[in-house]
């Protein structure tokens, strides 16, 4: 009987030590929920980043911050990554517009993109290539030169492109590319349809569920018209030299295919639209972005 009675006391001891270890590792679980729920949009933008192994830095235009990112073949001797035509190539991502309002009628305090999936797009490319945030972005909304305006209905204005342009045309010069590609989703395809008339070294550009007519975009969704922004569907062609990509889903709801269709109506022969079946305003661009980028370059 006393031998039992010992037998199930240290059974008793096994499981309390159980307990014990499990309630711990609960502990440190939930401590991590909440430390990760306490960063902020930026911080965890950074934090996925440096998972990638890509580089951050600030760069500045003559009126804003950017925050920009490096993937590691931005760093490779020139000698190692030119292509079969001898020509150094980078590739400038553009990410989409991120969250600028939290409701119809409040507007964020902090832009910055929930879900990045242009940075997503770049994790899966081995050329040299840069992801340049716009102003305002990845924890600089407080910054001097920034308000609200800047990332709601002017997001896509002339001092919102200038500045990238002149952060891209930094880097390029400092990279010293020759065949220069700019890639951008959403929101950033309207700003790289943009840009590419400034950028240097410019030879294509890829938009990827751009809504490139943004009043009939914002009649679409009925949002108010962004006032103080560009609409590249009012703007001249681009040069025939740029080769134009322009992937939409079907299934895009956001972005339907046939508000992109009117605006690439109108530019060069070496505009090409692409269509996937079964594809959305997020899926399955990240999937597909391997096989496009053999396509395309």
């Amino acid at each position: 009987m006393k031998l039992w009675f010992i037998e199930l006391w240290f059974i008793k001891l096994w499981f309390i030590k159980k307990s014990m270890r499990f309630i711990r590792l609960m502990q440190i679980f939930l401590l991590g929920l909440v430390l990760t729920a306490c960063a902020t949009p930026g911080q965890r933008v950074d934090q996925l980043a440096a998972k990638y192994g890509f580089e951050r830095k600030i760069v500045n235009s003559e009126k804003f911050k950017h925050v920009v990112y490096f993937n590691p073949a931005f760093k490779k001797p020139a000698s190692e990554l030119k292509n079969s035509q001898g020509a150094l190539s980078l590739h400038v991502y553009i990410e989409g517009d991120g969250s600028p309002w939290l409701q119809r009628q409040v507007v964020a305090a902090d832009p910055t993109p929930r879900n990045p999936l242009a940075l997503k797009l770049m994790a899966q490319d081995n050329q040299p290539s840069v992801y340049i945030g716009r102003p305002c972005y990845f924890g600089l909304s407080r910054s001097q030169s920034c308000n609200p305006l800047l990332w709601t209905h002017q997001r896509y204005s002339q001092e919102i492109v200038d500045s990238i342009v002149e952060v891209a045309n930094k880097i390029i010069i400092e990279h010293g590319s020759e065949r220069v590609m700019l890639v951008g989703y959403s929101g950033g395809g309207v700003l790289a349809m943009l840009m590419a008339e400034n950028v240097l070294q410019i030879d294509a550009i890829v938009t990827i569920a751009a809504n490139l007519d943004i009043d009939a975009w914002a009649i679409l969704h009925n949002y108010s018209i962004l006032e103080g922004s560009i609409n590249p569907a009012t703007q001249p062609p681009l040069r025939h030299e740029i080769h134009q990509w322009h992937l939409v889903g079907k299934e895009d709801e956001n972005v339907p295919p046939g508000l992109v269709q009117r605006v690439i109506d109108k530019q060069m022969d070496t505009t090409k639209l692409v269509s996937f079946d079964g594809f959305d305003h997020i899926c399955c661009w990240l999937e597909q972005w391997p096989t496009t980028l053999l396509t395309i370059q």
